[in-house]
């Protein structure tokens, strides 16, 4: 598992900085959102995995870029298989 979190580093940097620069308010929005849910996930006991996932993929999708938004949901993808 480690080794995809050190893989998703790298592209879910750049995806945060594009973000950062490109993000529309209704961006922001949906990012507060995943964010909130991963606090809602993990106050009722769940671990927040999926909500984590959700969040680091509206990051992605605030970039603009298909290829950015397609990379951060393989990468989340393949961490999903995780046994």
């Amino acid at each position: 598992m480690w080794q995809i979190v050190e893989v998703r580093r790298a592209p879910e940097g750049e995806a945060a900085h594009l973000a950062a620069t490109r993000a529309t308010p209704s961006d922001l929005a949906r990012m507060r959102q995943a964010l909130a849910a991963i606090d809602a996930a993990v106050a009722v006991g769940g671990d927040g995995a999926e909500e984590d996932l959700a969040f680091h993929r509206s990051i992605a999708e605030s970039t603009g870029n298909t290829v950015m938004v397609s990379t951060v949901r393989y990468l989340g993808e393949v961490l999903g298989e995780r046994p």
